[in-house]
């Protein structure tokens, strides 16, 4: 059910999208790791152990990126970033 809103959402554009250069720009270069790995559906816990980080450590870049991002949880991050090419089948960053 919070999957058909989550899309039903993004088709109405509710959700943020911003101006994608820009925005990810603002991004560091682990910053943007984090953000592919959620948007591949990694834990933070799975985040952590990938970039040999501290869990808390991962939980920071996360929540600085999305702050960044403008988005308010992990489902709208992933939007965005499917969205704007960061992750996907056609990613424009792989």
């Amino acid at each position: 059910m919070a999957v058909r809103r989550l899309v039903a959402a993004h088709r109405r554009h509710l959700l943020p999208v911003g101006n994608c250069a820009s925005t990810l720009a603002r991004l560091t270069p682990r910053e943007t790791q984090v953000v592919r790995l959620v948007a591949a559906g990694r834990s933070n816990a799975d985040i952590a152990q990938i970039l040999m980080v501290s869990e808390s450590t991962a939980k920071t870049h996360l929540h600085r990126a999305m702050r960044k991002l403008d988005v308010s949880s992990r489902s709208e991050m992933v939007i965005f970033t499917y969205r704007n090419g960061l992750a996907g089948p056609f990613s424009a960053m792989d």
